[in-house]
């Protein structure tokens, strides 16, 4: 009689362990899919992301243009004053 309750309890601590082996593989397994469905967003997003890096650079490239353009009208003017002042 002692042998039988002796040899079960060996039993529930194994089916003890092989269900914690499961959920462990159910959890890992559903971290992985959630890490996939995380990385696939992400990838998703990058054409958007890059399409605004575009806009947002070719605002700032004509921005850049503009004040470069109003300097050198700038400088034009401060010269045209310079050589005046010169002759005077």
């Amino acid at each position: 009689m002692f042998q039988l309750v002796h040899t079960a309890f060996p039993l529930v601590n194994i089916w003890d362990i092989k269900q914690f082996k499961k959920m462990k593989n159910l959890t890992i397994r559903k971290e992985i899919i959630r890490n996939r469905e995380i990385y696939q967003e992400a990838a998703s997003n990058i054409p958007v992301q890059k399409a605004n890096a575009r806009k947002h650079y070719q605002k700032l490239t004509s921005a850049l243009k503009k004040r470069g353009k109003t300097l050198h009208t700038v400088r034009e003017i401060d010269s045209q004053f310079s050589e005046n002042a010169i002759r005077n």
